[in-house]
Order: C-alpha cells, then sequence, then structure tokens
C-alpha cells in the first residue's frame, strides 16, 4: 500500500470509499452483522466486529492495513483506492 504523502486519510473519506465499494459489490445491502460474519469466514488472516465495520462507516475509525487489504480484496477493489481514492 503505498499511500501518496500528501493524501491524509480522514475516517470520513474511508467512509465514503467504503460504502461506495459494498454498495458495487456482491454485498450489497448486506447488514454489518452480516458482512462481519461473511469476512470472517472468508478471510482467515484477520477479524472484524459488526461493531467495528459499523464504526468505520459511520466515519468513527478507520481499520489497520491489514484490515483495509483484506477488505479491498474481498470487495475486488485496490486498498490503495480505499485509501488515497486513487489506484
Amino acid at each position: 500500500m503505498n499511500a501518496h504523502p500528501d493524501t491524509t486519510l480522514t475516517p470520513e473519506l474511508f467512509s465514503l470509499r467504503l460504502k461506495f465499494s459494498l454498495k458495487n459489490s456482491n454485498y450489497a445491502g448486506m447488514s454489518c452483522r452480516k458482512f462481519s460474519e461473511v469476512f470472517n469466514k472468508r478471510v482467515s488472516q484477520c477479524q472484524i466486529t459488526e461493531t467495528m465495520l459499523h464504526d468505520w462507516l459511520q466515519a468513527r475509525s478507520i481499520p489497520s492495513e491489514e484490515k483495509v487489504i483484506a477488505l479491498s480484496k474481498l470487495l475486488g477493489v485496490s486498498s490503495d483506492w480505499l485509501i488515497t481514492g486513487s489506484e
């Protein structure tokens, strides 16, 4: 993940990109609870909770780099895009 030096990731920007990615994925319309269950079944290297996902979507926090990478793989987007908004 190569974030641009002049790009500051804010919870608001991450939330917008995550919402967009979820909406345009096979997981559109899925509850935080259901998505976290699917994520945890498909991603073995890290786990998320319903509360974590809810906080990311509500721009209350930003996931670790490890979780961003796992989210990007599951959602079919690049981790750079989730962080910087560019490919």
